[in-house]
């Protein structure tokens, strides 16, 4: 049996590389039978949430191991002593790969809309819908703010969905964080991811010069008009508008895929911040991570945005 032993601490700063790391092992040894140790963890956010989930899946269908699962031995009697399990089977975590919550009292809390598959197809409307919801009954905005998040994370799924490729398809979870007057929405599969998918089609750029790293590629996915499909009728705005929608909010947008990150900052500088670089860990697939301000929705203009068939 491997035993995957899950960091201290898992969040963004962390996951690319002990995935990597993790993914890598596996790859030489094969096993039959994994074993996510949990007794180590005391934080994680919603970014170690998705790839976790995107881990298990991925190692039990490539691998075609068996799945086990250990945690501090007084977890059940003492919940609140590990507030990061905790904090994982309130997201349903387990619920979702075991089948059963570790704590018969664990439930989903105000602040977070559960942790989903993400499929092709109606599915994601559905928890667009339950998520806008949830937005609702946590932050006072007007409709026209609701509608606006509607077309940012129906965004989000058809970009994922465009260059995943994925056997297992993704996984989505969102977090509102009342203090910081923040949503944090994290989408991520473990198909091909964006660089992968782009080199298929692209060798430069629009400007003729020569893409030669995964951070290039994922930059010049967000250029006008570049797409890897052709979709008629896909309501797809492109990666373009998206950090259009996220410049208006002054928020930011971080992907990681393959072996590129790139991230877009608009808080502090109106005409944002970007800052591309090789990713410290290698990552079999695209995770996005969106966060938009609840302080700045409300104040948004109408912006006039082109569709395009993909």
């Amino acid at each position: 049996m491997y035993t995957v032993t899950i960091p201290r601490y898992f969040n963004e700063k962390t996951t690319a590389v002990f995935y990597d790391e993790i993914y890598n092992q596996l790859q030489i040894k094969a096993p039959d039978k994994i074993k996510f140790d949990f007794n180590g963890l005391e934080f994680i956010d919603p970014f170690g949430v998705v790839t976790l989930w995107n881990m298990v899946d991925l190692f039990e269908r490539h691998f075609g191991a068996d799945i086990y699962y250990s945690f501090p031995d007084n977890y059940r009697m003492s919940p609140r002593k590990y507030p990061a399990i905790d904090y994982l089977d309130d997201c349903l975590f387990f619920e979702k790969v075991m089948g059963k919550k570790l704590h018969p009292g664990s439930s989903e809390r105000s602040t977070t809309n559960g942790l989903e598959k993400l499929r092709p197809g109606s599915f994601n409307l559905q928890y667009i819908e339950k998520t806008t919801s949830w937005l609702k009954g946590n932050v006072h905005l007007r409709s026209k703010s609701f509608s606006f998040l509607d077309t940012t994370f129906a965004e989000l799924f058809n970009n994922i969905n465009d260059h995943s490729d994925s056997t297992i398809g993704g996984c989505c979870f969102a977090q509102h964080y009342p203090s910081m007057n923040e949503i944090v929405l994290c989408v991520g599969d473990a198909g091909r991811g964006i660089a992968e998918k782009m080199k298929e089609k692209f060798t430069h750029n629009l400007k003729g010069e020569a893409l030669t790293s995964d951070y290039m590629y994922i930059d010049f996915a967000t250029e006008h008009k570049v797409s890897t499909k052709s979709k008629p009728g896909n309501r797809g705005l492109g990666l373009e508008n998206l950090l259009a929608i996220i410049k208006n909010n002054k928020g930011s947008i971080k992907i990681i895929s393959n072996a590129g990150e790139v991230k877009y900052t608009y808080k502090k500088n109106p005409e944002g911040e970007k800052r591309l670089r090789v990713s410290k860990g290698y990552y079999n697939g695209t995770i996005v991570l969106l966060k938009l301000r609840t302080d700045t929705l409300d104040f948004e203009e109408e912006e006039e945005f082109e569709w395009t068939s993909y």
